[in-house]
């Protein structure tokens, strides 16, 4: 073969190579899109209470819950990832005093979940830490599957 077929040879196997990657990669975003969205949760426990999460395309995430109301926490804000099948989904909450309204550390909450469907998803396993203002971490639950369940919220046309 001539250089200049070796040469356009190349210049194809590369053209080709570069729409593969880009052909992979815009499927491994939409997989990761999947999640981006807001989702009624429903939290289960010995004190049970709904959260409202939004899953941001940038891999951020923020949370509002029924247990604001009680003033032991604040709204939460994280981070999200995929992994394989899975999310994990890291978020922060400022703790407070009940009483006195004194803030008092932070909880960590970290999630595995997994999509059921288009519009609902399950943790499969989740973590919850509480550190104090001296950045000792205690360990308060490790839960197993079976845990929160999340629906999407869609819109609702107006009438």
């Amino acid at each position: 073969m001539n250089p200049k077929r070796i040469s356009i040879l190349l210049v194809i196997v590369g053209v080709i190579a570069a729409i593969a990657t880009s052909a992979y990669a815009a499927k491994a975003d939409d997989d990761s899109r999947k999640l981006v969205g807001t989702w009624l949760c429903d939290i289960p426990g010995e004190a049970p209470f709904q959260a409202l999460q939004t899953f941001h395309a940038d891999g951020t995430f923020t949370e509002t819950s029924s247990l604001l109301g009680m003033r032991e926490e604040g709204p939460a804000h994280g981070v999200w990832s995929r992994q394989g099948k899975e999310y994990l989904n890291t978020f922060y909450l400022f703790a407070f005093d009940k009483t006195t309204g004194e803030h008092i550390g932070m909880f960590r909450v970290r999630l595995s979940l997994r999509l059921d469907g288009p519009d609902h998803f399950t943790t499969t396993y989740s973590a919850l830490d509480f550190i104090d203002l001296d950045g000792n971490i205690i360990e308060l639950v490790l839960a197993g599957p079976g845990g929160d369940t999340c629906s999407r919220l869609s819109v609702v046309p107006v009438q």
